[in-house]
């Protein structure tokens, strides 16, 4: 939905929308798959320059890949830790990206909650019994704060603010 705002002239920054190809934005700011849960491409930026100081100053982000199999205690808790991670260091680029100029539209998408809701979330099953009480209302409650600083950062009276989730989550079967 951004491509044809940009092409009328709208300055546009997204980053990490879900499912999405290669960039091919010609005006504005695109960054894919620095933390998407579903990635059909490697990272990328539409500025390969902006590209290279967003790996410099943020590294990776520390989501790394969904592996779809139950998972001991121990690695859901460094799941957790890295999605609260993920989230704030999202928030710190999120913030960097809307310093780059000026905008009409900034979209970015926290996949820390998908990701944490696949793999966190306590069922009634005996299979999830070992996921760790409170880690993925640890991962919300990074990315509501996360979501917050970036609210912060705008002036309400200049900016409207539209925050969503796309689907309800459980865990991944």
């Amino acid at each position: 939905f951004w491509y044809p705002m940009a092409r009328a002239g709208r300055r546009v920054v997204v980053l990490d929308s879900p499912f999405s190809l290669p960039t091919r934005l010609k005006d504005g700011i695109e960054v894919q798959n620095w933390g998407s849960q579903e990635c059909l491409t490697s990272f990328q930026c539409n500025r390969p320059d902006l590209g290279r100081e967003i790996l410099r100053r943020f590294g990776h982000h520390p989501m790394g890949e969904d592996v779809p199999v139950p998972a001991p205690t121990k690695r859901l808790l460094r799941t957790r830790d890295n999605l609260v991670q993920g989230a704030a260091r999202k928030a710190e680029l999120a913030r960097f990206l809307m310093g780059q100029g000026e905008w009409d539209l900034f979209v970015t998408v926290f996949a820390e909650c998908h990701r944490g809701g696949h793999v966190l979330w306590r069922g009634a099953d005996a299979a999830s019994s070992h996921v760790p009480e409170g880690a993925l209302l640890d991962v919300y409650a990074a990315v509501d704060k996360a979501v917050g600083s970036l609210v912060d950062a705008v002036d309400p009276n200049q900016t409207t603010v539209v925050v969503f989730s796309l689907h309800g989550m459980r865990a991944n079967f």
